[in-house]
């Protein structure tokens, strides 16, 4: 899964232009989670109460690790997804076992890769674009380290950083609104070579316009869901919505399509 941005805003001034300080204040809530050591554990997510929990788990490890560092594929250069590269991973294997066990199959891990496409992987642009992305996976892998210090430990350190955050309540100006074109893409290949896509282009700020209009999709979709089944749980938004919310998906601001 990738994600490109064909198109940003000109002249953002600061962190807060990209990201929320709602955003920054949830990551540095981690450190003072007593659960915080599931990060960047790729099957922390996994659904437990099965006599294979277990061998489930190291399936999930050993299949597709959660590592934190730029990489090339297709001739492109990937680097880690923001603000965290270790959500969306734990997310997808869960979904994928929970579908596993409603159809009463073996869940099977899949090999999940993810990251942001920061263009050409040749020529002499591609090592002075992959140095600060190096440098964001680094800062995300000791995210991960320190999440497995005493928890007292980590709640000083957690004040200590929420007093560098921007104020709460504080997000891009009206000017950084607008001005973006975007793209993410996920390819998903079968055991048996079977391929499907889908991408879902954007116009917006990702991380207010377009999460505005994704809100409405899904509500309108769990509105007038025609699923039969009820789910209960605690499940993830593609199983509790289903296919069918692709067809709200279909906006000013976004557009889906799938091969």
């Amino acid at each position: 899964m990738s994600v490109r941005f064909e198109e940003v805003p000109a002249g953002l001034r600061s962190l807060s232009d990209a990201v929320s300080a709602g955003t920054l204040a949830s990551v540095v809530e981690i450190l003072g989670d007593p659960g915080a050591t599931v990060v960047g554990d790729p099957a922390g997510l996994l659904p437990t109460g099965g006599p294979d929990d277990g061998t489930a788990a190291a399936a999930v490890r050993r299949v597709s690790p959660l590592r934190l560092r730029p990489f090339r594929g297709g001739g492109r250069l990937f680097g880690p997804a923001v603000p965290v590269a270790f959500l969306d991973p734990p997310v997808l294997h869960r979904t994928a076992a929970l579908l596993a066990r409603e159809e009463g199959v073996p869940h099977a891990p899949a090999r999940v890769r993810e990251g942001i496409d920061h263009g050409s992987a040749g020529g002499p642009g591609a090592l002075l674009r992959s140095v600060p992305q190096a440098l964001l996976a680094g800062a995300q892998r000791a995210l991960a380290v320190v999440v497995h210090l005493p928890l007292p430990v980590r709640t000083r350190l957690a004040r200590v950083v929420r007093r560098r955050l921007p104020a709460a309540g504080t997000g891009p100006r009206p000017a950084a609104l607008h001005g973006w074109r975007w793209t993410v893409t996920a390819t998903a290949v079968g055991p048996g070579g079977q391929r499907g896509a889908a991408s879902l282009h954007g116009t917006g700020h990702p991380g207010y316009t377009a999460t505005a209009a994704l809100l409405v999709a899904l509500g309108l979709e769990m509105a007038e869901s025609e699923r039969g089944s009820v789910l209960a749980g605690v499940v993830t938004p593609a199983v509790a919505l289903g296919p069918g919310a692709s067809r709200h998906l279909s906006t000013p601001e976004l557009t889906l399509r799938t091969t």
